[in-house]
């Protein structure tokens, strides 16, 4: 990750150590190793260790980085106390770290997302007709009426025909139903 910032240049690992796997508090553990590196950070030289850790969850990963850099002259003196600066730094929540209490967690629920709910809202659309989407889209069909005989069918989600823009009339292929009104 350290490549992927733009002001590193010339990234050189000298050394690889792995350290022993975390808790993580899941099924699978932190897989942590040490990496002592050179770079160059906006053009200026520097020598650093970095600790890193990954762990897998369900096919997603998470990560962390903790570590410290110095210029390479003053690194060996500077690496006794830079590193007891770096391992004092301690997360107190560390469900905020990084942002994971940001996160949205993608639900099986596409109408149910309280932003959607809101843009509905504005743009003025009833409870009862944003209550109709969400049974529609939860249960996988849809109520339509025919436009001439105001019979109510209900069409699997499926058998939408996306190239006429509609569900065709079961009785009259040629013709297409209307959506239903909220509470018909």
């Amino acid at each position: 990750m350290l490549g992927q910032v733009p002001e590193n240049r010339s990234l050189q690992v000298i050394a690889k150590r792995d350290l022993p796997d975390q808790p993580s508090g899941l099924v699978t553990p932190w897989k942590v190793q040490e990496l002592e590196m050179r770079y160059a950070v906006n053009g200026v030289p520097v020598h650093a260790v970095w600790t890193t850790g990954i762990v897998n969850m369900d096919g997603t990963h998470d990560a962390f980085i903790l570590g410290y850099q110095s210029v390479p002259i003053a690194f060996e003196r500077a690496k006794l106390w830079l590193a007891s600066i770096a391992h004092s730094i301690a997360l107190t929540s560390p469900m905020q770290g990084a942002g994971n209490d940001k996160l949205t967690i993608p639900t099986n629920r596409p109408l149910d997302h309280p932003t959607l709910l809101e843009f509905w809202r504005g743009q003025g659309h009833s409870e009862d007709r944003i209550l109709k989407a969400q049974r529609d889209g939860m249960m996988g069909y849809e109520q339509v009426k025919d436009p001439q005989t105001g019979q109510v069918f209900e069409m699997p989600l499926e058998v939408w025909d996306s190239a006429s823009g509609g569900y065709r009339n079961p009785l009259r292929p040629d013709e297409f139903l209307k959506s239903t009104e909220a509470g018909e």
